[in-house]
């Protein structure tokens, strides 16, 4: 049977960090997996459009999973890079489903938390990626969602905690925990120099822009400054990483 591999990314328009993360895991994926056929696709739209104008062509889920079926494949194991089942997981599900028909099998990964244990093991690949001093603490950037799935941020937060990380911090740009709850707690404990990274799997504009710009005074990292610590901003997206590569692997392990 005719099988394929379909990793699907919210998508980003920075070529450098598309190349170390989503570009890195596909890599990694049709290397270790050369019997299927891989491909990627965007759900975002409006990535979609802006990459569109630059001459790549990236296709949603729809256009990928049509593409495949003209192909002759029978079999698709979709993974998805997202970091939670929010808006733009379930909208690729809802594509999916519209053409499973098409397909004799369909088998859909899970995201990167989605199971309790997802929780304790990103907090632990986490923990180990960002070495911290004693007087140093590390905030994470995440996206945040109108979805109820918010709820993973503030759960992710707790992890680190139960697991005796008390100096990591999770907060969301458009979700909760905000920046200024992370201004709160911080200053609970007595540090010097706060590191922030972005929860993100690239380290697109919300990394580069939100987190990290230097001259806008409502980033994170001048927040933070202001506040009266050092900061420092690590502008890294956690597909760089290889024991986060290692969890979307082993989610699409278990479809395959």
């Amino acid at each position: 049977m005719n099988k394929a591999i379909l990793l699907v990314s919210f998508g980003v328009s920075f070529p450098e960090t598309r190349a170390k993360t989503i570009d890195a895991i596909e890599a990694i994926v049709r290397e270790k997996y050369p019997e299927y056929t891989v491909m990627t696709a965007y759900t975002s739209e409006m990535i979609r459009r802006k990459l569109s104008k630059s001459g790549l062509e990236i296709p949603n889920t729809t256009l990928a999973l049509q593409a495949l079926a003209a192909q002759g494949i029978e079999s698709v194991a979709i993974q998805p890079t997202h970091l939670i089942p929010g808006d733009e997981y379930h909208k690729m599900r809802r594509q999916i489903e519209k053409e499973r028909a098409n397909f004799k099998q369909i088998k859909i990964g899970a995201p990167l938390m989605y199971a309790p244990e997802d929780y304790r093991r990103l907090a632990e690949v986490i923990n180990e990626v960002y070495p911290r001093g004693k007087d140093e603490a590390l905030v994470l950037m995440g996206h945040g969602t109108g979805h109820p799935i918010n709820a993973a941020y503030p759960a992710l937060d707790y992890e680190f905690k139960i697991l005796g990380h008390t100096n990591i911090y999770v907060g969301t740009v458009e979700g909760y925990p905000e920046v200024e709850d992370v201004l709160a707690y911080l200053k609970e404990g007595n540090y010097k120099k706060v590191n922030i990274a972005p929860l993100l799997l690239v380290a697109g504009d919300h990394a580069q822009n939100d987190m990290a710009d230097p001259d806008d005074p409502e980033s994170w990292l001048n927040i933070i400054k202001d506040a009266g610590y050092e900061a420092e901003a690590i502008v890294r997206g956690l597909g760089e990483y290889d024991g986060i590569r290692q969890m979307y692997l082993d989610h699409l392990e278990v479809i395959l």
